[in-house]
């Protein structure tokens, strides 16, 4: 094309000259050589350009169908053969693995927690494959040491009561996938099992009196000194069952689960202290298993505590801290038992190269991945294989690579729903360049999102303490029974028809609940701001009204943070104000009140309410808008009041009826 066109450009250049020549043999003095040289020098000066242009565009042009044919080559299509098989034996689909995986010793998949399924499947199926292609005899879990410990054992032993234990903790999903890899681990040879392990600090409480429970003596009785708190771990690891299963069963009115009444922190914390007092004394009751449960009540749970303090905190070092910890244990574990390692961890701890920021809003930050690739030493820094697991609906891994997220469409969209596949990156060079130096492969996900939390229960602390917060701002219309107010002030001996008190009145709002499990309770407050109701001779007639009740509601939606269904209950005080002002300084004399000025006169009825409501609030973020509508019923004598004293003779004022309210806020 570009020979084309710059042929084309030299015939232009060549007719030019000629021309050019043609005009300039006339005599030069001649009145017509004037006008001519002129355009002819133009001719040539275009051409010239004209030629520029032509090879201008098409170098542009070659650029871009090479551009083309480039883009097309890193397009990959997928097949059925490409898609991997999650359920079964087949390792479809993982076949770009099998020459790359030879040479490395720890291989590390990233995932995002919420998409439990295909991350259980992903999981099972990587740890089969790689025993059979890569030397793996090791998993290593992102969860504390308790969890792996009962897990390791329940692989090891077949002890359902174990698989009950820890089922309790966990997803579903990664429960049955460990069922299923019991029976893929009984059938290896001896000397060739797998061996799991938990690499990560103890977040979560609820596995710990799991295993102390279980490193207990079944028949030995402890000594005095430390009778009371091994009955305790006992005792606790039943009530915690207990509770769990509570919460699993949902048997009590409206799906609601009590919260915990005995805390698993507070008395951990105290066994922890018995056993620093009196070592000795576990050491001769717990026998061979002394030195396993003082790693765990001391070792980690100090690492714990120290983690927590942190966390609680808001400090930085939480991340940092935990990072440094799993690395640490990795490399205990990984001296004492031979071949190679799988783990599969979130997203955040799988990235071989330092972070500036990643999708866990963590900065300037080490992956676990990275720390072990980077072992003093280097016995690791070529033997790293960390793939990430990108989603169709979650492709954020830093605020850097945000505009790298449109790249992955065109092969998303090759991908049928449901489906994992494997892409080598290295054939994209856009890719390449964003994730190549952290990720030697990507699986893309098109699975869908479970919409759970971001990890499984036992990750977090005390359930019992998870306490969430939300103020809203709002406007309420209240009805009441105004009637007898407004047929007093139209008895035509009064002559005072003007007084016309609406039943429905609007209060200006304010509510602050609190959360535990279901269970949300707080305070609400209103009122009416002072309105003139009528004006008769001298005398003004204002009516105010103020409100505040304790509230409970039950969120029949409780795990859906987005939404939340309450029905519930409220109770509380409230007062109307009728305030007469008479103004005797219009009389230009001197009247009842000081020299003449305005004298007031006070009524008031209060009513205690009850009301039964139910609310449906939007979460979005941190964010709420929301509804409510109820009925209040007025507990509370109807009359009004003068001072202290009752007017039997007055009309009445019921607060009874019903209210409905809009209203904004924030969740905490």
């Amino acid at each position: 094309m570009i020979i084309k066109q710059l042929g084309a450009a030299i015939l232009v250049s060549i007719f030019s000259l000629c021309a050019f020549a043609q005009n300039t043999s006339i005599d030069s003095d001649s009145s017509a050589t004037k006008q001519v040289k002129i355009p002819a020098r133009d001719a040539v000066e275009d051409a010239v350009k004209a030629a520029e242009l032509a090879i201008e565009e098409s170098i542009a042009e070659e650029k871009a169908s090479l551009l083309r044919k480039e883009r097309q080559k890193s397009v990959l299509n997928f097949t059925d053969d490409d898609t991997l098989a999650l359920y079964g034996e087949s390792f479809q689909g993982l076949s770009l693995l099998d020459d790359e995986v030879k040479d490395k010793r720890v291989f590390i998949t990233g995932e995002n927690h919420t998409f439990t399924e295909s991350n259980a499947r992903l999981w099972l199926k990587m740890i089969k494959y790689l025993y059979a292609n890569a030397g793996v005899r090791n998993i290593m879990f992102e969860y504390g040491y308790s969890y792996g410990f009962l897990v390791n054992e329940y692989l090891r032993t077949g002890d359902t009561t174990l698989f009950n234990s820890f089922n309790q903790f966990a997803y579903t999903e990664y429960s049955q996938a460990i069922k299923e890899l019991k029976v893929f681990n009984d059938g290896l040879p001896e000397g060739e099992k797998l061996y799991f392990t938990a690499i990560d600090i103890e977040r979560g409480v609820y596995p710990i009196p799991k295993i102390l429970a279980y490193l207990l003596p079944k028949t030995e009785e402890p000594s005095d000194s430390i009778s009371l708190h091994v009955q305790s771990i006992q005792s606790l690891t039943s009530y915690n069952d207990f509770k769990l299963d509570e919460e699993d069963e949902n048997e009590t009115i409206f799906n609601y689960t009590p919260g915990f009444q005995f805390k698993t922190n507070a008395t951990l914390d105290l066994v922890h202290d018995n056993f620093l007092k009196f070592e000795s004394d576990y050491k001769a009751y717990l026998g061979d298993n002394f030195e396993e449960f003082k790693k765990i009540i001391v070792t980690y749970y100090l690492a714990r505590k120290q983690w927590l303090a942190y966390e609680n905190g808001g400090a930085i070092q939480e991340y940092i801290y935990r990072e440094n910890f799993m690395h640490k244990r990795f490399l205990e574990e990984q001296a004492l038992h031979k071949g190679n390692w799988f783990g599969q961890f979130g997203r955040c701890h799988t990235t071989q190269t330092k972070q500036n920021s990643n999708s866990c809003d963590w900065f300037e930050f080490n992956s676990l991945a990275d720390r072990i690739k980077n072992t003093p030493g280097g016995e690791f820094s070529d033997k790293v294989m960390s793939i990430a697991v990108i989603y169709n609906k979650d492709r954020y891994t830093s605020f850097e690579r945000k505009k790298v997220e449109k790249e992955f469409d065109k092969y998303f969209d090759d991908v049928d729903d449901n489906r994992i596949v494997l892409l080598d990156i290295r054939k994209d060079s856009i890719l390449q360049n964003a994730f190549g130096d952290d990720f030697n492969f990507i699986f893309l996900n098109r699975f869908k999102r479970e919409d759970r939390n971001e990890e499984a229960e036992y990750i977090y602390d005390d359930m019992e303490d998870d306490v969430a917060i939300k103020m809203v701002f709002g406007l309420s219309q209240w009805n009441y029974k105004t009637a007898g107010l407004n047929n007093a002030f139209s008895d035509p001996t009064l002559a005072l028809n003007l007084l016309d008190i609406p039943e429905q009145l609007n209060h200006i709002d304010f509510t602050i609940l609190t959360t535990i499990d279901a269970i949300k309770t707080g305070t609400s407050i209103g009122f009416v701001p002072s309105m003139r109701i009528a004006e008769v001779s001298n005398i003004t007639y204002k009516l105010s009204s103020f409100y505040v009740k304790d509230v409970v509601y039950i969120d029949l939606l409780n795990g859906e943070d987005w939404l939340d269904f309450m029905p519930g209950l409220g109770i509380g005080y409230a007062r109307f104000k009728m305030k007469l002002e008479e103004d005797n300084a219009q009389n230009n004399g001197v009247g009842d009140g000081w020299i003449g000025e305005s004298r007031t006169y006070s009524y008031v009825n209060a009513a205690l309410l009850g009301d039964i409501r139910i609310a449906l609030d939007l979460n979005i973020k941190n964010f709420t808008i929301g509804v409510l509508t109820g009925y209040n019923v007025d507990f509370s004598k109807k009359q009004w009041k003068s001072g202290n004293g009752i007017l039997n003779n007055s009309f009445n004022t019921s607060y009874s009826g019903l209210f409905s309210n809009v209203h904004l806020g924030f969740n905490f």
